[in-house]
């Protein structure tokens, strides 16, 4: 189940943000991940965290996931059959999916809801994270990009699963 949160950094307001036809936030001043990948450099920050979801998701669900918001072309996943109380090291399923596009519709407003979370940043700064279970066992920090770059790259080759962006402000 893929995550995608972004993170309007050093943003003290609680915020409003605007209502999407093909995806549902949830938004929170307190800077937790759903999964924690990238928690470590939440922590050293402040902001307000939008954690993006399937549309038929609701904030009071258990699990909060955005897998319908993706354009699965990359094939079948190979589910990992583990035992838990082995003491050997096991392949829990990572390293089989590296990058990935949004479904055209959704990333449209992916880059509206990015520009409005740059615009409460006071220093025009956000974390755009993406954490799944099934991509690059190391995470990647890709630092200073702006939001042309991330349309590109998402365009291009698609973006990094397991990767924490950092959006600037031109």
């Amino acid at each position: 189940m893929p995550t995608i949160e972004l993170v309007s950094i050093l943003c003290k307001e609680i915020l409003t943000v605007p209502s999407f036809s093909t995806f549902t936030t949830i938004v929170d001043n307190s800077l937790k991940s759903h999964r924690g990948l990238f928690q470590h450099m939440f922590d050293q920050t402040e902001g307000v965290i939008v954690h993006l979801g399937n549309k038929d998701l609701t904030r009071e669900d258990s699990c909060f996931f955005a897998g319908d918001l993706i354009d699965w072309d990359e094939g079948a996943i190979i589910l990992p059959t583990v035992d838990p109380d082995s003491p050997d090291r096991q392949w829990w399923g990572e390293d089989q999916c590296v990058r990935f596009r949004f479904n055209a519709e959704v990333f449209s407003e992916v880059q509206t809801l990015l520009e409005y979370l740059l615009h409460h940043s006071p220093c025009g700064q956000v974390y755009f994270s993406t954490d799944y279970q099934f991509g690059p066992t190391s995470p990647d920090y890709l630092v200073g990009c702006s939001i042309q770059q991330l349309i590109d790259d998402h365009n291009g080759q698609g973006l990094k699963w397991n990767c924490l962006y950092r959006v600037d402000a031109v």
